[in-house]
């Protein structure tokens, strides 16, 4: 009976252990409190400098959502004054359809738009939302070494490195042989690795102010530019990789490059201390050569004609089709018979390019 009873100075003894942090028991096992961690300062260290670099890249894996959702509208490019834009006339191009040409509507989808190759992209214009991820492969493998190339880790698009096999074998045909592939597709974290090479390099033998606006000037923004999808390629010189560019038509291979490449369907994007080439298909290459017209007035050119017919020979003719494309459809009327290709423009307009073959 004694020890059910508890006296008062037993009682307050046992509240005041009760208040002090103790271990808690259940029958015959004790769960042990853990002692508590000591500081360690070179872990909040690393933490820190963890979240500062993942905070840096988070802009380039992923940029900002009003960035990557806005295109480029017709009210961007209204202040360009089209009457500045002098289209070369020739009478191989007009601005109608064949006469009697059968022709049938379809209908294509933004999302089918998006994965066209038209896209305009500056070094400062993102590829815009619902474009897919590039799908690239290794140059060098792809194209079973036709495809001469700088470096092993150069990958492209499938169409892309199909053309440039095309290209580089009549290169080769008219004595040709200077040139390799140095670039292909990049990531955002490539393009800044790029820039900062670059800029490494310029710092040599520059006040660094200097290097670094001679870098803005050459390079895309990591996320920008052509170089961001499949269908865009940088050359060198097969010998001197790293040897200062000069324009291509100063030169007798340069100018056989660029009289060469359209008819493979390649531009040359114009951009100072590099040479890219674009593959945007036979029938735009040919229009903005014939023209003369690079791509961006080719696109302002073509949203005020809405139809550019353009003869290559007595076999083949190609016609481009453009239509502003405001919601998440658009139409064409398109000539039966003919290869086909579509895209969005980046510029609020969906442009068709056709192939006839007689």
């Amino acid at each position: 009976m004694a020890q059910g009873i508890m006296m008062e100075w037993e009682w307050r003894k046992q509240a005041q252990r009760s208040a002090r942090r103790r271990n808690r028991c259940w029958g015959p096992q004790c769960l042990v409190s853990k002692p508590a961690k000591k500081t360690d300062r070179r872990l909040f260290a690393g933490l820190l400098a963890a979240s500062v670099m993942i905070a840096a890249l988070l802009p380039l894996l992923y940029p900002p959502e009003q960035a990557r959702e806005t295109f480029q509208t017709r009210e961007n490019v209204q202040h360009q004054s089209r009457s500045s834009i002098t289209a070369r006339s020739l009478s191989t191009v007009n601005y109608s359809l064949p006469e009697g040409m059968e022709a049938e509507k379809r209908t294509f989808t933004r999302e089918e738009m998006l994965r066209g190759k038209m896209l305009y992209l500056d070094e400062q214009t993102r590829i815009p939302m619902g474009v897919p991820m590039p799908n690239t492969m290794s140059v060098a493998g792809y194209g079973k070494g036709m495809v001469p190339v700088s470096d092993l880790s150069v990958r492209s698009g499938q169409e892309t490195i199909r053309a440039l096999t095309g290209l580089f074998a009549a290169l080769r045909g008219a004595g040709v042989s200077c040139f390799a592939v140095c670039h292909g597709t990049m990531t955002p974290l490539e393009q800044k690795q790029q820039m900062l090479n670059c800029f490494l390099e310029y710092a040599k033998g520059m006040p660094l102010e200097e290097a670094a606006l001679k870098t803005l000037a050459e390079m895309d923004e990591p996320g920008c530019g052509s170089m961001t999808q499949e269908y865009a390629v940088e050359l060198c010189l097969a010998s001197s990789p790293d040897a200062e560019k000069t324009p291509l038509e100063e030169s007798p291979e340069g100018r056989t490059l660029l009289q060469t490449a359209w008819r493979y369907g390649f531009i040359l994007e114009k951009g100072e201390n590099r040479w890219r080439l674009r593959y945007v298909g036979q029938a735009h290459a040919a229009a903005m050569v014939f023209l003369d017209l690079d791509m961006k007035d080719y696109l302002l050119h073509l949203h005020e004609r809405g139809i550019i017919q353009v003869r290559l020979d007595a076999d083949t003719t190609c016609i481009i089709l453009c239509q502003p494309m405001e919601g998440e459809y658009v139409e064409f009327l398109m000539p039966k018979g003919a290869r086909w290709e579509v895209s969005h423009d980046n510029m609020g307009y969906g442009l068709a390019a056709c192939v006839i073959e007689h």
